[in-house]
């Protein structure tokens, strides 16, 4: 097949480019790799076409262009208000969420218990994981609760529309769950000295808590950023008493 246009060396880098990019996105894939892979197969797809064909050739360069620039736009939005380790919405979205909100709903601040004496004894790459399958619970939280990554080992949960008394069933049945179930570990490259994973295979199971502080919109704390730093408090509290409860 005569491929339209390209000198030997120019098609010689174009296939070395697509080789590159082929192994890379084998690798280490993402939709913005994938895009340009995608883009690279319609051009070169593009190629095989005569030069009278050149509307059908301008018309698969330019959706490979569009394709890219969505894909492009796509991964920029998740970079911004996506949480790359618990895929939560992070702390710009909660932001704009609370900006967004009416004259009542409730706001809960949660945290991993003895997360550091967690990381201490099971390495980080254990903390990472317990935080991204905590993660996945919190999206399944009842009561139409919103859950964001807000820092660290702390998560926000947004219930717009309710009251104390009404989130406080769904905030004991998470707790609950966290509690009650096991988090199933990768089995982490680092280990202590001496010790073996105590799992056989490549898994551990753990158990943690978490503590819960939850407030609500009222005269004296009007705006959603008061309503987070009594919510703050509130959890504070928990870990006052106790730990692995619930406090408002």
């Amino acid at each position: 097949i005569k491929l339209l246009f390209f000198s030997q060396t120019a098609l010689l880098s174009i296939l070395i480019s697509f080789f590159v990019v082929s192994i890379s996105f084998f690798y280490h894939s993402n939709p913005f790799r994938g895009a340009i892979l995608g883009g690279m197969c319609l051009a070169l797809y593009a190629m095989t076409f005569s030069a009278d064909q050149i509307v059908t050739i301008s018309v698969l360069f330019s959706f490979s262009q569009i394709f890219s620039l969505l894909t492009l736009v796509n991964v920029s939005y998740r970079m911004a208000y996506v949480d790359e380790l618990t895929d939560l919405p992070g702390r710009r979205a909660l932001n704009e969420t609370l900006n967004k909100l009416g004259s009542k709903y409730v706001l809960a601040m949660l945290d991993v218990d003895h997360f550091k004496k967690f990381n201490d004894t099971y390495g980080h790459d254990a903390g990472d994981d317990v935080l991204r399958l905590l993660g996945i619970r919190l999206k399944c939280i009842t009561g139409g609760g919103k859950p964001f990554r807000y820092g660290g080992e702390e998560f926000t949960l947004v219930f717009a529309g309710m009251s104390l008394s009404e989130v406080s069933e769904h905030l004991e049945k998470l707790r609950e769950n966290v509690a009650n179930n096991k988090f199933t570990l990768r089995k982490q490259e680092r280990r202590r000295k001496g010790k073996r994973s105590p799992k056989k295979g490549n898994q551990r199971d753990v158990k943690v808590t978490i503590s819960i502080g939850y407030a609500e919109r009222n005269d004296k704390a009007k705006t959603p950023n008061q309503v987070l730093k009594l919510s703050d408090k509130a959890l504070y509290k928990a870990k006052r008493k106790g730990r692995n409860c619930i406090s408002k």
